[in-house]
């Protein structure tokens, strides 16, 4: 037969006695459920977030797709995974980057967009980011649109090794109004080297498809 628990003779422990086995276990329960409703809380609050992080993430991808000259694919693959550009497309680029860089427009929106474009493929803080920074800040392109415009017309691109080409043109200036040509054609030669280096980010991407970085930049005029 279980022995029946002595009361202590003390009335002060017998009222804690007391108050403990009655609300002792509604005590520790209630510690039990608040614990419990932190971590419901807790747990919320990552989802809440995770959710915000993956719909703030973009979801293009942009592609790189090769084509022969009847208009087949050649390749395919997204932009921070293509393999070095081939011959042609870096030839092209820098065709592109010497009209885009020393053309001369009316529409000024179209100018800034092409300049843009430039300075994509060149490397930030380089040798040729310099040399394009000064270049501009003694020809500002939109304070010479104000009287003038230039046309650039690419004579070749040659390679003169596996990073550094050579690119020949000529620039004929004509008066904003009337388009008579001032002066006479000039002749101009730039030697560019690159390196294939893919963009750190999306905007770079899509400026920047063909993963090509102008890290030296020098032009001039010839006869």
């Amino acid at each position: 037969m279980a022995e029946k628990q002595k009361t202590p003779s003390n009335p002060y422990m017998a009222g804690r006695l007391e108050w403990n086995e009655r609300y002792g276990s509604l005590i520790v329960r209630e510690k039990r459920w608040r614990m419990m409703a932190f971590c419901c809380v807790l747990v919320a609050l990552v989802a809440v977030v995770g959710v915000v992080y993956i719909g703030s993430q973009s979801k293009f991808i942009p592609y790189v797709v090769e084509v022969d000259k009847f208009g087949r694919t050649q390749a395919v693959g997204t932009a921070d995974q293509v393999q070095p550009s081939s011959a042609r497309i870096k030839k092209a680029e820098m065709q592109d980057f010497i009209a885009d860089t020393r053309s001369v427009y009316v529409d000024a929106a179209a100018m800034r967009s092409n300049i843009e474009d430039a300075y994509a493929l060149v490397q930030s803080g380089g040798q040729a980011y310099t040399f394009l920074n000064d270049f501009f800040r003694e020809r500002d392109p939109f304070n010479t649109a104000r009287t003038r415009t230039i046309s650039v017309d690419v004579q070749s691109a040659l390679p003169l090794s596996q990073n550094t080409w050579q690119v020949e043109w000529t620039e004929t200036t004509r008066a904003r109004k009337g388009g008579e040509v001032v002066g006479t054609p000039t002749n101009w030669r730039a030697v560019i080297t690159i390196e294939d280096i893919a963009p750190s980010n999306e905007a770079g991407v899509i400026r920047n498809p063909a993963s090509i970085n102008i890290t030296s930049l020098n032009w001039t005029e010839i006869d």
